[in-house]
């Protein structure tokens, strides 16, 4: 599976086109889909207009990346916002609640149970923290207490759901890899300018729609996204390649 992030702005979306996207740009992004990839968009905010554009050329983002680094995933008609726990954070969460209860560590493959003083892996990707078989008020009066700037909370008449609102764009793609168990190797990004590329870190795959002599990246210059999602598909790039490289 390969991942493709465009940017929204200036590069799916122009204002100069009659439509906002263009036909053939579109094209291509199902055509990539429809082959078992995933494609996401970087955004400066979520927006509903995003959603409404992107439905009038029947496109779907399988994911989008804010620019505060927080990452949603469209599960169904909706998007969801995945942020990790450090496995630092889950045992001060969990250690600081009072009184009984059962936590479950949800990992993108699956649920586990969290046992008092067990040794969590530093490498796994935690996403949500669930809380069962306790006295919910207790433990919401302890959590907003203690961590009501960094957790948002989820209830329901069973459980009680932590996530994280932390979030960073350095780590983004690494999340993005985690969940979706996609080799970084096989992520690649495209933006109008270089300077987009400064903001995301861990890509080697870049392509840019114009030509900057002051980025110390490797670019690829093309002329379309439907031209980068091509090149991805083809694995022709060295026909593309500008070699801009730091001293």
């Amino acid at each position: 599976m390969k991942a493709l992030i465009s940017k929204f702005e200036n590069t799916l979306y122009n204002n100069d086109k009659l439509s906002g996207i263009n036909f053939m740009d579109a094209n291509k992004i199902k055509e990539f889909q429809d082959l078992g990839h995933i494609f996401g968009l970087f955004i400066q905010e979520q927006n509903p207009a995003i959603d409404h554009l992107l439905a009038e050329h029947g496109i779907t983002a399988d994911f989008m990346i804010r620019q505060d680094g927080s990452i949603l995933f469209k599960e169904g008609y909706q998007y969801f916002d995945y942020e990790p726990f450090e496995k630092e954070e889950i045992e001060m969460i969990l250690s600081s609640l009072n009184g009984s209860f059962k936590a479950l560590l949800t990992t993108p493959t699956a649920e586990m149970n969290y046992e008092h003083d067990m040794e969590l892996d530093e490498n796994q990707i935690y996403t949500c923290i669930r809380i069962t078989d306790c006295d919910q008020d207790q433990i919401l009066s302890q959590l907003n207490k203690h961590f009501h700037a960094v957790i948002s909370v989820s209830i329901s008449e069973n459980a009680i759901c932590i996530f994280s609102k932390k979030s960073s764009l350095d780590k983004s793609v690494d999340v993005l890899c985690g969940l979706k168990n996609i080799r970084i190797s096989d992520v690649s990004m495209i933006a109008d300018y270089y300077s987009d590329f400064e903001l995301i870190e861990g890509i080697d795959n870049l392509y840019a729609l114009k030509e900057d002599n002051e980025s110390s990246k490797e670019i690829y210059i093309v002329d379309s996204l439907g031209e980068c999602v091509d090149d991805i598909l083809s694995g022709a790039s060295d026909s593309l390649f500008l070699s801009i490289k730091s001293v």
